[in-house]
């Protein structure tokens, strides 16, 4: 579970860099408020890195041995959505 933990985190740092500096670039706003992304935008974020950590981990055959520990699918995708989550309040915590 740890590599998937490390996994979101790279991949949730890497997409809102590139949201935040898109939206910095299109619509001209300062750099902390451009961090937060609207409602929709996190909830896309967020699907889009279950996604891509779903298709890794089949690519890898990861998910075939978790299951195998008694992991679901389900749960594995409950640990992304609660890591991004978390990483989305303490981001808007910081920004204010």
């Amino acid at each position: 579970m740890d590599a998937i933990v490390i996994r979101v985190l790279v991949l949730w740092l890497f997409l809102h860099a590139a949201t935040s500096y898109g939206a910095q670039t299109m619509m001209e706003s300062d750099l902390p408020q451009s961090l937060i992304a609207n409602p929709v935008g996190t909830l896309f974020l967020i699907v889009v890195i279950v996604l891509a950590v779903r298709l890794e981990m089949g690519r890898r055959s990861e998910i075939v041995f978790l299951a195998n520990l008694g992991h679901s699918s389900r749960k594995i995708a409950l640990v992304v959505v609660a890591e991004c989550l978390v990483l989305e309040a303490g981001l808007r915590a910081a920004v204010g």
